[in-house]
């Protein structure tokens, strides 16, 4: 029993698993609320040049004409502002960013794709990296979650993922759903959308949480989750085919712990395995009661020891 007032580390871990995931989240809705604007202005766009051929269609006179643009001039200029107002909270944290000459990068999953692209990018400015649940964003990782591999393990989540998307497309589902999450249709993206999402959250836990799942029923969350995802997948992320172990070598003296947990069905162990050997000096933690959540116990307490060691 510890004293009293004392800070064990079970609850260390869960208030900065809390805190991750709460920022997280912030930063996801942060997006989502930039991009439902920027949805809502191209709509609103949409609407006037609708609204124009109507009125020259059938003749409408002058002073109502001008009336109904100059309502929807203000919409337009209401949700520019409101576009601007939320680009500009993401923009101001970019002079702190700056001030850093060189720090400590921390990324799970595609944080994990990004932090070692950073590395890569700039190996001078990373004093170590944290990384969990390695995802390469190679052809093979892509198939394996979301063609036919985890499909596998969780069928009956699959179902629903797949069965979104008509017969004569599913050979290709990434593709199947960008073409949706990319429409004109609000509609049509946020169903796209949430099942995408959900088929995530149905397997990023080894025991899968139904309050996890409920994050797909927050559309605009999962517009922006899966249309992020799915814009970098379908272009590769704009690099060549697995570039990360093709220059590996620039980041050798990169001091690197990869936490991955043992039956992570969204990033496979063999990523973090392959990375490892070609980073030996790299420390691999294999979690073995975990899946992809870094909200699971056992993977954060992992992260909180590998953040821990920073010296």
């Amino acid at each position: 029993m510890s004293d009293a007032g004392t800070i064990t580390p079970e609850t260390q871990i869960k208030e900065l698993t809390e805190k991750l995931e709460e920022e997280t989240d912030r930063l996801l809705k942060l997006y989502a609320a930039y991009e439902q604007q920027e949805a809502e202005l191209r709509d609103t766009k949409a609407e006037v040049e609708v609204l124009e051929k109507e009125i020259v269609e059938r003749e409408i006179e002058k002073e109502s004409l001008e009336a109904l643009l100059t309502e929807k001039d203000a919409r337009i200029r209401d949700l520019e502002m409101k576009a601007s107002k939320s680009t500009k909270q993401v923009e101001h944290l970019e002079p702190e960013l700056q001030k850093m000459e060189k720090w400590h990068v921390f990324g799970g999953s595609w944080g994990s794709t990004l932090s070692l692209i950073y590395a890569q990018n700039h190996p001078d400015k990373v004093l170590s990296l944290v990384l969990r649940g390695i995802f390469m964003c190679r052809k093979s990782e892509l198939h394996w979650f979301y063609q036919d591999g985890a499909s596998h393990v969780f069928p009956d989540a699959f179902d629903s993922y797949r069965d979104h998307i008509p017969e004569n497309e599913q050979d290709d589902l990434i593709k199947a759903y960008y073409s949706r999450l990319i429409s004109d249709d609000v509609e049509v993206r946020r169903a796209a959308a949430r099942e995408w999402t959900r088929w995530e959250m149905a397997t990023s836990r080894l025991f899968p949480d139904p309050e996890y799942l409920d994050k797909a029923e927050d559309l605009d969350f999962a517009v922006a989750f899966a249309r992020i995802e799915c814009h970098y997948f379908i272009n590769a992320i704009f690099v060549e085919e697995a570039y990360i172990l093709n220059h590996v070598s620039v980041i050798q003296e990169i001091p690197t712990t990869i936490v991955q947990g043992r039956y992570d069905m969204v990033c496979p162990a063999r990523s973090a395995w392959q990375l490892h050997k070609a980073l030996p000096n790299s420390k691999l933690v294999m979690v073995a009661d975990a899946g992809h959540s870094m909200g699971e116990t056992s993977i954060a307490r992992e992260l909180v020891a590998a953040t821990d060691a920073i010296e």
